[in-house]
């Protein structure tokens, strides 16, 4: 990954976009925490913001984000009137890109038609996402309300929203709690905004290095003062909390929004047994055949992923009068 964004960084010069003209933003400092240590967020998740120097490597990168996003703004113009389906999210749809940071890639972990093919299959008509590489909630709510939502768009009734969002809150800092609340921020927005419906998918497992959970201890630490050890340990609560979020919002608007719970497609399940001291294994584990980089999928793991994904929105799209509870959710369960 550092080598494909260190080619979309050599293949992104060109005009200063206009967005950033007479900030200054050469200056800025960029290795300062998104959150500081007492807990205090720069950012909130549930509050629009176009990315600045919290959460970003570099003045390129900056650059590079402001590029992209006037190119998903004339992406979301020219499909206004024909896509059925909008994926809404950070680095996992906007590999369905095929690009990194809005520069395309021909090496990328599947056919830059992938997502057609397989749209298609659950009868949706030229699916588009809308994603950027490293967004957080604040940054996705930022670009909705500022361009990549055309009024054609807005006004259409068959239009389906995939959401996924806030593994990079966490990542840089913001608490379960916080971070599901910018996912519902972005729900609301689209429920607010436009006449679709929307799936929000749980944030999907992540495993790795510990230096990223690490870097954020403190302000997120286990109860022992120390970094956590899995990844679990904050998407466990976050996912509940996106649940709730949902659950809340199925309530104001009925029928148009549910959760996509998908990301069991990703795990290997395993017994459960207790070691020598007690200790019990996690019964599920991130399949890293499937998720080589702990937090991406390959090609495979889009294979296996994106279909029940694909049929959660199919499923929102064709039941206006989906039964059950307010978080009414679609897919394999809960892992």
């Amino acid at each position: 990954m550092a080598a494909l964004i260190a080619l979309a960084g050599a293949s992104g010069a060109g005009q200063v976009p206009a967005f950033l003209v007479g900030t200054g933003y050469e200056a800025w400092r960029y290795d300062a925490p998104m959150c500081e240590a007492d807990g205090v967020c720069h950012e909130q998740p549930d509050t629009p913001t176009p990315r600045a120097r919290f959460g970003t490597k570099s003045a390129t990168t900056l650059e590079q984000w402001h590029r992209a996003h006037e190119l998903l703004v004339a992406d979301a113009a020219a499909a206004a009137k024909s896509a059925s389906l909008v994926l809404v999210g950070d680095s996992i749809f906007e590999k369905l890109r095929g690009s990194v940071m809005g520069t395309r890639f021909t090496f990328l972990f599947c056919p830059v038609d992938t997502l057609a093919a397989l749209g298609a299959a659950r009868g949706f008509r030229a699916p588009l996402a809308l994603a950027i590489a490293g967004d957080m909630t604040q940054h996705i709510l930022w670009r909705l309300q500022n361009g990549e939502l055309p009024a054609q768009m807005r006004a259409r009734r068959d239009v389906t929203y995939g959401l996924l969002a806030g593994t990079n809150n966490l990542a840089y800092g913001h608490s379960p709690t916080e971070s599901a609340r910018g996912v519902g921020a972005i729900a609301r927005e689209l429920l607010r905004t436009t006449r679709g419906s929307v799936a929000v998918s749980l944030i999907l497992a992540r495993a790795g290095s510990r230096r990223s959970l690490k870097r954020i201890c403190p302000p997120r630490c286990a109860p022992n003062g120390r970094p956590f050890v899995e990844w679990d340990a904050l998407l466990a609560p976050a996912n509940d909390a996106i649940v709730a979020e949902v659950t809340r919002l199925r309530a104001e608007f009925p029928r148009r929004i549910a959760v996509a719970d998908c990301g069991e497609a990703l795990l290997i399940r395993r017994a459960s047994t207790p070691d020598a001291a007690g200790a019990r294994a996690p019964a599920a584990v991130l399949n890293r055949s499937l998720v080589p980089d702990g937090t991406h999928p390959n090609c495979g793991g889009y294979k296996r992923w994106l279909p029940c994904f694909l049929g959660a929105l199919r499923s929102l799209a064709d039941e206006p009068s989906v039964g059950g509870s307010a978080g009414a959710a679609f897919g394999p369960g809960r892992s």
